[in-house]
């Protein structure tokens, strides 16, 4: 299974490739890995792989191959056939959401059918549970498979995964369940057991500069943002969106790192996470200056400023305040020099 909409990956990709041309696909799977890498697309492209019915042509025609460098003189051959065609009524409807034997269980789903809004969504819950099982006893409509792509699945709570464990257990003819979690430590044992699990891990930086650049962002920020991005694309995003807010901040100012912290969200577990992401920059920014000075007794200071904001990382995962954490790291980064004002540059 390859697809031009997936870079990295290329050990599971091949994994998945196998297991489709072994026609031993394991009914429930978990893709497990960090956030923003890839995952949902993936799972994406292997139901489109899985109820793909563009048919082998006598004549190959290389157009269609998501292979680089095929020519038309080559046969198909059987692995081929695992390749999502793209452009079968079925491989556009698993694209455009709307296969009625592909169906998409994420928060969206919930809040509409429990008519409440999104954003009030934090975990996938038994009724969720209920109404997909529902669909899954159902016969297919249009492919001989119906899948079922979990998204945020290691958020659902204890008794949601308590429900879906018989649905695990004996799953319907011909019923694919796909998990997709960050933290697979949330499941039960007992789902875990049911699962067959495929780790993802970070795309290089490389990747997730083209990516972004994919998507309109210009090539210096797509660089800039991938070094900070740990290799996920939703990170280097979501450090794009602290940029924007940081570039109102006057980095010469005494309050410079009071601001900072004054910037963070008021939902307690967001300002968490743009905290942490935000110490990772200052960290990383020091690390940086730490290798390119040769002024030794500064060197020691540096590595000094490095451990103590590792130190603040770890309060802040003890669940100590942000706010104080932020403006303490600042504080101190900023008596070297080092803030965040870097980046403006890349906005202007």
């Amino acid at each position: 299974m390859y697809s031009n909409k997936i870079l990295g990956h290329k050990n599971i990709l091949n994994h998945l490739k196998a297991l489709l041309l072994s026609k031993r696909v394991p009914p429930s799977i978990i893709f497990n890995g960090p956030q923003g890498i890839g995952k949902f697309i993936a799972a994406k492209e292997f139901a489109k792989s899985i109820n793909c019915t563009h048919e082998i042509e006598k004549e190959y025609d290389s157009s269609l191959s998501l292979f680089q460098n095929e020519s038309k003189t080559e046969t198909k051959t059987a692995a081929d056939e695992v390749k999502p065609c793209n452009i079968c009524s079925s491989c556009k409807q698993i694209e455009n959401g709307a296969h009625p034997d592909v169906r998409i269980i994420d928060f969206d789903f919930q809040a509409h059918l429990l008519n409440k809004d999104i954003k009030e969504q934090k975990s996938l819950k038994i009724d969720t549970v209920r109404e997909f099982s529902n669909y899954a006893y159902k016969k297919a409509l249009l492919s001989k498979h119906k899948i079922f792509i979990i998204n945020n699945a290691d958020t659902l709570t204890t008794e949601a995964q308590n429900a879906m464990l018989k649905l695990l257990e004996e799953p319907p003819k011909n019923t694919f369940f796909i998990l997709i979690s960050s933290q697979k430590n949330l499941f039960l044992t007992t789902v875990l057991s049911r699962c067959h699990t495929i780790e993802f891990g970070p795309l290089s930086n490389e990747h997730v500069e083209e990516i972004l650049a994919r998507n309109n962002i210009s090539l210096d920020e797509a660089a800039l943002l991938s070094q900070f991005s740990s290799g996920s694309v939703k990170v280097a995003m979501d450090i794009k969106n602290i940029i924007t807010k940081l570039q109102k901040l006057d980095t010469s100012s005494p309050t410079y790192p009071f601001k900072i912290s004054s910037m963070l969200p008021k939902d307690s577990f967001s300002a968490r996470e743009e905290a942490r992401l935000i110490l990772n920059i200052l960290l990383t920014k020091t690390h940086h200056k730490w290798i390119t000075t040769n002024d030794l007794h500064q060197k020691k200071d540096l590595k000094n400023l490095i451990n103590e904001t590792l130190k603040l990382k770890r309060f802040l995962n003890q669940n100590v305040m942000p706010t104080p954490i932020l403006e303490l790291a600042a504080s101190e980064c900023l008596k070297h020099g080092i803030t965040l004002g870097f980046m403006k540059k890349y906005h202007e």
